[in-house]
């Protein structure tokens, strides 16, 4: 397993979410979800503050300008990604 790091994926949607089946056959370890296309993450608590992403899965609190990108935003998009999946 790769190391973790904090950072703000910022562009998570259906295009950038890979999904791989494996052998496992325990249901909770049968799929692997792989992140692509990180040309828009930063580190959290970056400086640099502009909203990005894709429209359909930005959170509403960014588009009303309330809120600056962060973890709870990519848990949005990850939500808005399990509906459309």
């Amino acid at each position: 397993m790769p190391p973790a790091f904090d950072a703000i994926a910022a562009d998570l949607k259906a295009d950038n979410l890979l999904i791989q089946a494996t052998t496992n056959v325990d249901p909770w370890l049968a799929w692997s979800v792989w992140l692509t296309d990180l040309d828009l993450a930063r580190p959290v608590g970056s400086a640099d503050q502009r909203i990005s992403g894709s429209r359909g899965y930005l959170a509403p609190e960014l588009l009303s300008g309330e809120a600056v990108q962060s973890e709870r935003t990519d848990i949005f998009a990850l939500g808005a990604w399990l509906l459309w999946l």
